[in-house]
């Protein structure tokens, strides 16, 4: 990662000089929040895609901690602007982190110096631009009963590294995780669709990561006209499924070719025809969905955005 220009408690340093102390409790316990966003450039320039939901999640899952945080919702929206300003980017990954200061290792982080750093990076697409194969992790989700794991917080992403792990050392290119009912739930950082006759199916958000990008996926879909359906999938449906697809802000949409032995048209039709659709959405050449309440695309240099 080259040297870059970061937003650490306000202000603008070079990336270089910021340091925590080693007795952060969040390098320690895993407790913070972060979010991953991506900025494209477009024909008016760079725009971060969805920036108001991605900081209205971040804060949402900061909140578990029941901590204050220091900021307002527009005040990181906007210094996610300037931070991609100050590294004169046009593509960049954008990674914004809320954690707790280094004054106590005990538990609870409650009475703790809360801080928050604003990274802004190259990236190319997560699992790269081919179709990958998955394997069924022996790792399973972790239990909605044992975490609050509608939100992205730093410890939770363990059993993401483990699951991912498993897989890769199997042959694989990604980890299908199931859930603790042995229902399918994600993959190790990214939500899964199949095509099943002609309906676009992906798992409830029971035990997943309800994400930004499959809510876009699903918006995209209704337009078009696709018919969706959100239910439990059991493992049945990866035999019955003609296409297969990963979504997330890294990934966008990442074409599965096989889980374990079963192999899928990749990309398949309906799978290209949203993968297109999402890039016109993400370059800001798309017609946003009348149903969204705000606007997807925010241009960095443009006026009224934030």
């Amino acid at each position: 990662m080259k040297n870059t220009v970061i937003w650490l408690d306000g202000a603008l340093v070079p990336q270089k000089e910021a340091s925590i102390p080693l007795t952060t409790h969040t390098l320690h316990y895993g407790s913070g929040a972060f979010e991953g966003i991506r900025c494209y450039a477009t024909d008016n320039g760079p725009a971060v895609f969805r920036l108001s939901d991605h900081v209205e999640r971040l804060l949402q899952s900061f909140s578990c901690f029941g901590a204050p945080f220091p900021w307002s919702k527009e005040a990181i929206e906007q210094a996610i602007i300037a931070t991609i300003k100050a590294n004169a980017f046009e593509d960049c990954y954008i990674r914004p982190i809320i954690f707790f200061g280094g004054e106590s290792l005990l538990l609870s982080p409650k009475e703790l110096s809360i801080h928050c750093a604003i990274l802004v990076m190259d990236m190319d697409k997560y699992l790269g631009k081919e179709p990958i194969r998955m394997g069924i992790s022996s790792v399973k989700r972790i239990h909605p009963e044992s975490m609050p794991i509608h939100h992205k917080i730093n410890g939770f992403y363990v059993n993401s590294i483990l699951a991912f792990h498993d897989a890769r050392s199997r042959g694989f290119d990604e980890a299908l995780l199931l859930d603790h009912g042995g229902t399918i739930a994600e993959g190790s950082v990214a939500n899964i669709f199949f095509v099943v006759d002609g309906v676009l199916i992906t798992p409830s958000t029971t035990s997943i990561l309800p994400g930004i990008t499959r809510s876009t996926i699903l918006s995209i879909a209704k337009e078009l006209g696709i018919e969706t359906r959100v239910e439990t999938l059991p493992l049945e449906i990866i035999e019955k499924a003609t296409e297969a697809f990963l979504c997330g802000t890294a990934s966008e949409i990442t074409p599965i070719k096989s889980i374990e032995s079963k192999y899928f048209s990749a990309p398949g039709g309906m799978t290209q025809a949203l993968h297109t659709e999402y890039q016109s959405a993400i370059r800001g050449k798309r017609k946003e969905p009348a149903l969204m309440s705000r606007s997807w695309v925010t241009f960095v240099n443009g006026e009224g955005n934030l």
